[in-house]
């Protein structure tokens, strides 16, 4: 293990000897994906670092676990950056997006060599949907006018694909985006979401359905919903179309006559990808994965409550039911994430992919204790404590030092899965908190909401105020703070830097740092994200502007590491790079890694290794 401050056999916590390397986290952290099940086999993805962050559909019949295509074909979509729904299986066939030409390719469903279906220029697809009325694909479709930058001259649309000919027609356009086109069981209707800026799918869809003439093309459209987050339209077996939404505060499970559900609890998600999934539905019954404070478990939808399943899983995720079986992620506190079956008449489950076995014992483990503190506003804030945890070491009266997370979104959440990036510091002698600041989705729509208008100052207190309660309770060394976090959680991170001094340095993973020229770079999808976060950049440049790490770095003091990939499009290289600039400027110390081939979200094995031992070392100079 390099890097760590091998001169040190010090007890002191942060300098602990570990068994669990850089090298074992990166190897263990494939990333699962989306699942399928059909005709009795699962499916799903995974990210694979050890081949360089390459995506492949694997699939499982309950006797053999086979990858379905080879190296160097990889399942990804590029719509809206962040992808989804990049495969789907029909007709005999997997088909799916290719990451390199964004073309469609299928594959038999026992394994093959892919054939190419169809290849549009300066279009991507995802959201891929089977039609098997008609054998085609329906596919969500991102078009690139030759010259389009900076998220201007693009097109989204729906589009069929006739997979014999690859002949395409347009189902669906106008709207700035667009997301689960799906055809009901008789092949009659179709139902599609679609929405507006500067509105993003958690603020405000709509939810559509229309007839099919002859053709297979939507007649006059019927809007069955809107005003409100709507989630994973899906049609059950029976025909009936259902949705989540959040009108009561909660994302709750609806039909056209009102909620099925009524849990204080989130069956939804944020739609950063598609094909996201937290219910389904066989013949006679409704299913749902909730949510409640970090906690994720499975229901059966009842007439009056929900009737929870028994299972040992904190996190579970990606839910597809067929019949009595059901299919999902999963992982606990102590469980890395897996795939499970479940048999819905007992609740008998049973792991059919372990992505990884924990390279470590239990007693190098920290398990996450879920916190609630005080913060402005005469408001609370949220996140989950990992005390340090090593067999071989104690505190001893020696107070650790603390990480405090910041996770990107800034909607996405916590969660109490497994986390072996978490106890690769928490087993050398650091505390985490992962913090769920407002804004965070699992706590409703007022709570996820709340950010709004006030991104770069609650998020940041919120931070600044969850170290100050593990500190004022004796739980952590006052005088070793620090503080990291990815996407808009290294904007967050940079701000609290920026405008408090809390914390005695701080990692900043693809973070923004000049938030008038991300709303100029960055991508469709979120362009018009600040309207809501901050405010319309016309009205509020003054705002920006005072909001902006880069802006205020004559108040930022302290040592800062900066992570970047060079493909990024979300945030782009020149956010890290203007603010190691301004650093440099003021002479302040500061590191800046810059990583070809990667985008927004580190794949690559040897990327995940070079970061986690850079930014213990960076740490391990400061206590």
């Amino acid at each position: 293990m390099s890097n760590t401050s091998p001169q040190h056999t010090s007890t002191r916590p942060g300098f602990w000897a570990s068994p669990l390397s850089a090298e074992m986290v990166a190897s263990a952290s494939i990333r699962l994906g989306q699942t399928a099940l059909h005709d009795g086999v699962a499916y799903w993805t995974e990210c694979r670092p050890q081949e360089a962050g390459r995506t492949v559909v694997v699939a499982e019949d309950g006797e053999t676990t086979r990858d379905l295509f080879p190296a160097p074909f990889d399942a990804r979509s590029r719509v809206h950056e962040y992808g989804g729904g990049a495969f789907c299986i029909g007709g005999g066939f997997c088909w799916f997006v290719n990451a390199k030409d964004q073309a469609i390719y299928r594959v038999p469903v026992t394994g093959g060599d892919p054939v190419q279906v169809c290849r549009e220029s300066n279009t991507r697809l995802g959201d891929l949907h089977w039609d098997g009325t008609r054998a085609r694909l329906l596919a969500v479709a991102e078009v690139h006018a030759p010259t389009s930058q900076h998220g201007q001259g693009i097109e989204n649309n729906l589009l069929a694909i006739d997979v014999a000919s690859g002949r395409i027609s347009t189902l669906q356009s106008g709207a700035d985006f667009y997301a689960y086109p799906r055809v009901s069981p008789d092949g009659r209707h179709l139902s599609w979401l679609e929405w507006q800026n500067p509105n993003m799918p958690w603020d405000n869809t709509s939810l559509y359905v229309a007839e099919l003439d002859i053709d297979g093309l939507p007649l006059q459209a019927q809007r069955l919903d809107d005003g409100v987050a709507i989630f994973q339209p899906e049609w059950t077996p029976n025909g009936e179309l259902l949705w989540s939404a959040d009108h009561d505060n909660w994302w709750n499970i609806y039909n056209r006559q009102g909620a099925l559900s009524q849990e204080q609890a989130e069956c939804g998600q944020p739609l950063w990808n598609f094909n996201m999934a937290t219910w389904a539905a066989n013949e006679s019954d409704v299913f749902g994965l909730f949510s409640d404070n970090g906690q994720w478990r499975l229901a059966k939808i009842g007439v009056q409550h929900a009737e929870y399943f028994a299972l040992p899983f904190s996190w579970l995720d990606q839910l597809r039911v067929e019949g009595d079986s059901a299919v999902a992620l999963a992982g606990s506190a102590t469980r890395a994430s897996c795939v499970i079956r479940v048999d819905l008449r007992s609740g008998d489950w049973q792991t059919i992919k372990q992505v990884a076995e924990v390279p470590v014992s239990r007693a190098y483990l920290s398990e996450p204790q879920s916190i609630c503190f005080d913060t402005t506003e005469g408001e609370q804030a949220y996140g989950l404590y990992y005390p340090p945890s090593n067999d071989g070491y104690a505190l001893e009266g020696e107070l650790p030092p603390l990480m405090v997370r910041c996770h990107g979104g800034p909607s996405a959440a916590t969660h109490t899965a497994l986390e072996l990036k978490y106890q690769f510091w928490t087993s050398r002698g650091f505390a985490v908190l992962d913090v769920n600041y407002r804004g965070s989705t699992g706590y409703g729509r007022a709570y996820r909401r709340s950010l709004y208008g006030h991104w770069g100052v609650k998020d940041v207190v919120d931070a600044v105020n969850g170290a100050k309660y593990l500190a004022d309770k004796g739980l952590v060394n006052a005088e070793q703070l620090f503080i990291s976090g990815s996407s808009a959680g290294g904007f967050t991170v940079l701000s609290a830097l920026t405008f408090y001094d809390q914390f005695t340095a701080g990692a900043s993973y693809y973070g923004i740092g000049d938030l008038r020229a991300i709303m100029d770079d960055t991508h469709k999808f979120e362009a018009r994200y600040g309207d809501q976060l901050i405010g319309p950049y016309d009205s509020h440049a003054e705002e920006y502007i005072k909001r902006s790490p880069l802006f205020s770095v004559e108040q930022l003091s302290c040592p800062v590491i900066f992570f970047q990939g060079l493909d990024d499009k979300i945030v782009p290289p020149n956010q890290a790079q203007m603010m190691a600039d301004a650093l440099k400027a003021k002479g302040i110390h500061f590191e800046h890694y810059e990583f070809a081939g990667e985008s927004h979200g580190f794949r690559k094995q040897e990327t995940i290794v070079k970061t986690l031992e850079a930014e213990l070392a960076f740490y391990q100079r400061l206590i």
